[in-house]
């Protein structure tokens, strides 16, 4: 069950941004292609309503610049689909988001909200093939945005094809292309870009130490706005990733994987690149029947949207414990950091977003109704501390939404 309204999207996670991130963790894990299976069809249905004590993201001086008044709720009805049909041999498949948000008092910041992925795989044996796309589409995060900017809507697109061949004991090999873009509605103080990589590894698996890759990558982003007579404007970048990824199981109730790398930068006109550690990883712990506990890592360079920023280097972390009450009755607390490096400007201009620190925390209580609707109350904070200081901001947010399941 989703609960709309409350996933909080960073505009600079852009298609091209989770391009890279896949070799910034070198790991070839997101070129493994899905073994064919049986139908499934889940369609989630749910409605939202949601208030936020800032949607402004800044201080009063940013909220007047934007035009925006603070505290706001929402409405937001949204669609959850999760697709997979056999045909022909192949297996199609979709899976996302489609909704869209009402604001009661910015309507400027009212838009549709789409995260859509899909393909087509087939495979004989351990080996595959797939074919994927997806499609993303909505209002930008202010906290990503120039003050100057507050209607801007991000449409991110993607295409891949990827092949592998892992068994289950042994040694494996995967490679894959992706080709991605975003585009911004605004065409001041904004950068669309386009990306496209390869990825190439080898992995060995058996029961004891579960599976080792090792993998390399390189990728190219351009920016395809950038004014061709300022010499100091952020032309894109090329990285190039190599790293070690592995996926095991730690006794019967301790799953994890991690992926470490290292990624180098180069700029292509301008400003300085980037070389160091990057990469990801994952833990999950199930204490009982009833309480599971995941932890979540990741450290990455990604393009940026944000006009003369060359690309940001983010690091973030999450920590989620769910936790069954009864048959009906379930509840989650989480807790998140990150922080965020705005990195390879030539030229500072005064409402620049250099950086950012920012922490919170949100939990959830939701109630089964009947056999497949739920009934969900949502809380949550978030606070900001950035450079400059104007936008820094907190703020509390408290929602309900009901949804239904096909």
């Amino acid at each position: 069950m989703s609960v709309a309204g409350f996933r909080t999207g960073r505009g600079s996670a852009v298609a091209a941004s989770a391009v890279l991130l896949a070799f910034v963790c070198a790991s070839p894990a997101w070129s493994q292609t899905a073994a064919p299976g049986g139908k499934r069809w889940v369609i989630d249905l749910s409605a939202a309503a949601n208030y936020d004590s800032n949607v402004a993201r800044g201080d009063d001086t940013v909220a007047a610049a934007r035009g925006l008044r603070k505290g706001e709720f929402t409405y937001s009805p949204n669609a959850n689909l999760d697709i997979t049909q056999p045909f022909l041999g192949q297996v199609l498949f979709l899976s996302g988001d489609v909704g869209y948000v009402f604001h009661q008092y910015n309507k400027d910041l009212r838009s549709q909200r789409i995260g859509l992925n899909g393909g087509v795989s087939t495979g004989f044996g351990p080996c595959g093939f797939q074919v994927t796309g997806g499609l993303g589409s909505g209002q930008s995060d202010l906290s990503d945005l120039d003050l100057r900017v507050t209607r801007n809507r991000l449409r991110t697109t993607s295409v891949g094809a990827s092949a592998s061949c892992t068994p289950l004991a042994g040694f494996g090999v995967t490679g894959g292309y992706t080709y991605s873009e975003s585009r911004n509605s605004s065409e001041l103080f904004t950068q669309d870009s386009h990306n496209e990589g390869v990825n190439l590894g080898v992995s060995y698996s058996n029961r004891l130490v579960g599976t080792v890759s090792l993998s390399g990558g390189y990728s190219k982003t351009d920016y395809d706005n950038a004014d061709p007579t300022d010499p100091f404007a952020p032309r894109g970048f090329q990285q190039y990733n190599v790293g070690v990824s592995i996926a095991r199981p730690i006794g019967t109730r301790l799953t994890g994987s991690a992926q470490i790398g290292y990624t180098h930068q180069d700029s292509e006109a301008g400003g300085r690149g980037f070389g160091g550690l990057t990469g990801s990883g994952s833990l999950t712990y199930r204490v009982n029947p009833r309480l599971v506990t995941t932890l979540n890592y990741r450290r990455a360079s990604q393009a940026s949207i944000q006009q003369g920023s060359n690309f940001v280097v983010t690091e973030t972390a999450d920590l989620l414990a769910s936790y069954r009450l009864s048959s009906r009755l379930s509840a989650s607390l989480g807790g998140h950091a990150g922080k965020r490096s705005f990195r390879g400007q030539t030229v500072i201009l005064p409402t620049s977003l250099l950086s950012d620190k920012s922490y919170g925390a949100s939990s959830t209580l939701s109630l089964t109704v009947g056999r497949n609707s739920a009934l969900s109350l949502s809380a949550g904070y978030d606070h900001r501390d950035a450079n400059p200081s104007r936008y820094d901001y907190s703020a509390y947010r408290a929602g309900v939404s009901v949804s239904t399941t096909f």
